[in-house]
């Protein structure tokens, strides 16, 4: 018998109440400076990137969770205004 079975919880209850503890991360991303930094590389396929696996890479364990994705972008005032 498993400690969810011996509570009276069907394991997928179980499972659920198992992720309680996790922290809950929020991934910020800088949109000009992503822009850049890829352009930078001349790698056109970059520009396509899965922000939600690129925020993935930087969680620090199992018991981290991303709950959300801020993607914003500077305002580009150094640009001329003919442009």
């Amino acid at each position: 018998m498993t400690p969810c079975e011996s509570h009276g919880l069907r394991p997928v209850v179980c499972f659920y109440r198992a992720g309680v503890g996790r922290q809950r991360v929020i991934s910020f991303i800088d949109g000009f400076n992503l822009y850049h930094a890829v352009a930078s590389l001349q790698r056109p396929e970059l520009k396509w990137l899965d922000l939600r696996s690129l925020s993935k890479v930087f969680l620090g364990s199992l018991s981290e969770e991303l709950i959300q994705i801020f993607y914003f972008s500077a305002y580009a005032d150094h640009m001329s205004e003919s442009v």
